[in-house]
């Protein structure tokens, strides 16, 4: 069993390896740029290696951006102090961005995978129909679809963080986050029949 587990913390250090690697080169050289060597050659892993965790770059690629994106729910996701109320959530999806700004310019920008934004979008719909939507949906009274309205909060959330990284950060994070929250609320509780009132 002990084997066993030293097994799997020496495939999960060479995947973080791998995936440390291919950022910090999108970063650098931009995704279409980067080769599986340059990215071997980063971590310091041989081919034989990469290509027994992965099938090519896009693979890796994909994985990278689903543990990116986990450690964003991380960051968002309340705990037992702090509720995460819609605001709140708007402002610590910026804080992360504005952490890691670097690497959403490489993944969101003009020369980033195109993926990245439709991966992005999606995995942002789930955060918010979790905890934004669903609470909502309980108290209203509409017949439209939760998926729907996730997904629309979520698109417009990514046009304002690549118009945030655009414009190199012009306004904090708790700024955007909060305006993102004005811009949303009202549209989605009169949808849901809500009566307009305070944070959600």
């Amino acid at each position: 069993m002990n084997e066993r587990r030293e097994v799997d913390r020496r495939v999960q250090r060479t995947r973080q390896l791998l995936s440390t690697a291919l950022f910090a080169l999108i970063v650098e050289k931009g995704y279409d740029a980067v080769t599986v060597q340059d990215i071997t050659d980063h971590a310091n892993v041989g081919r034989a290696t990469f290509y027994l965790h992965y099938r090519d770059k896009e693979e890796l690629f994909a994985e990278s951006l689903r543990q990116h994106v986990n450690e964003l729910l991380r960051y968002v996701e309340p705990n037992s102090d702090s509720p995460l109320t819609y605001k709140t959530l708007s402002v610590r999806v910026f804080q992360h961005v504005a952490q890691q700004q670097a690497l959403y310019r490489a993944l969101l920008g003009e020369d980033g995978p195109p993926i990245s934004a439709i991966r992005m979008r999606c995995y942002l719909a789930e955060l918010i129909q979790k905890y934004v939507i669903m609470p909502l949906v309980a108290k209203g009274k509409s017949s439209v679809a939760p998926e729907l309205l996730a997904m629309h909060a979520s698109g417009s959330l990514l046009a304002l963080i690549v118009w945030w990284l655009d414009h190199k950060l012009a306004l904090s994070a708790e700024e955007m986050g909060h305006l993102f929250w004005r811009l949303m609320t009202p549209g989605i509780e009169d949808v849901l029949g809500l009566p307009p009132h305070g944070e959600k």
